[in-house]
């Protein structure tokens, strides 16, 4: 049991970072994409009720029937899930499909009747039984779960290698490699039942597919991100540089009125002259102090500093009459 519990742990922790690192790095805008990801997570599921209904329930739980029975169609649950996920996943590939097809829910009827099967198993001992005496014994209709398995393993492949394909021939490799590899625990764990590795050998699938297929989609979806963001930068740094070229314009025109006005009133020895260059200071300065409050406002806006104010302001009658004029002409 130390065997099982050590490979079950290691497999478990290898389909965690698969999942953290694909969720945080993959883009999620396609239909194949979203199943794989679900599809990680059922081989997670799986890989940890195998190990609680096989290893944990039966040595320390051996007496709780119901606990058995339920640890293990949980499990089962989980299992046979991942034919039918996988199934589903090569078809979006295969064929491209953006969104869920009312087909599809035909395509999943052997997986209902799967789960069916499963969770009224403690009322009819179909698939197995469970005794204190004998632990778990294989049921009559135990064929059944393995036809369904083989039918979405072989139909995944008829799609992968049929005409309406689009997927390379590494994808295909990869779909024939992942069939082998689940036929074969699945032929080894029913040859001997103590050698649980349905699971693990999913979390390898995983691996195997991550690593020869998603990885060069995720870093294209990784470098995709590196220059949109660079972009971004960019763009923003020349909005700057276009921001400054025009305030640097605005605040020259006023700065030459104030000095030219000034030069000229210095000049002059005429009064009315240079109450005329005092009121033109005035009023550029006054200009010039306005633009600098605007960069101030934008500034505060732009680090979410700005501050509004409530002020009640009492309209009169020629206020009120204006405004309505002006509601009237824009209709």
């Amino acid at each position: 049991m130390k065997w099982n519990y050590d490979f079950y742990i290691a497999s478990s922790v290898v389909l965690i970072v698969l999942i953290i690192y694909y969720y945080r790095v993959a883009e999620l805008n396609k239909l194949s994409r979203r199943i794989y990801g679900y599809f990680q997570i059922i081989c997670l599921a799986s890989c940890v009720t195998d190990m609680l209904s096989t290893v944990v329930l039966r040595k320390y739980f051996p007496d709780m029937t119901g606990l058995n029975y339920f640890g293990q169609m949980v499990g089962y649950t989980f299992q046979h899930l991942i034919p039918c996920m996988y199934f589903f996943y090569i078809v979006s590939m295969a064929r491209d499909i953006k969104t869920i097809r009312k087909k599809m829910f035909f395509w999943a009827i052997p997986a209902i009747i799967e789960q069916a099967m499963i969770w009224t198993d403690y009322f009819t001992d179909a698939l197995f039984s469970y005794s204190v005496s004998e632990g778990y014994q294989r049921g009559p209709f135990m064929p059944v779960l393995i036809v369904c398995t083989v039918y979405y393993f072989a139909a995944a492949i008829v799609q992968a290698f049929s005409k309406e394909s689009v997927l390379e021939r590494r994808y295909k490799l990869v779909t024939i490699w992942f069939m082998l590899l689940s036929f074969a625990a699945m032929l080894t764990q029913m040859l001997n039942p103590e050698i649980v590795v349905i699971g693990a050998s999913s979390a390898l699938g995983c691996l195997i597919m991550q690593m020869t297929l998603q990885n060069n989609i995720l870093i294209r979806q990784a470098n995709h991100k590196e220059i949109e963001a660079r972009q971004a930068a960019e763009e923003a740094n020349r909005a700057k540089s276009t921001f400054l070229a025009n305030m640097s314009h605005e605040i020259r025109t006023p700065m030459n009125a104030i000095l030219g006005m000034a030069a000229i009133g210095q000049s002059s020895t005429e009064i009315k002259k240079k109450d005329e260059c005092i009121d033109q200071i005035i009023d550029s300065g006054n200009f010039l102090l306005q633009i600098i409050n605007d960069i101030l406002d934008m500034n505060k806006i732009e680090q979410n500093k700005i501050e509004l104010k409530e002020d009640s302001n009492i309209l009169n009658d020629a206020d009120l009459n204006a405004a309505f004029k002006i509601f009237e002409s824009s209709f």
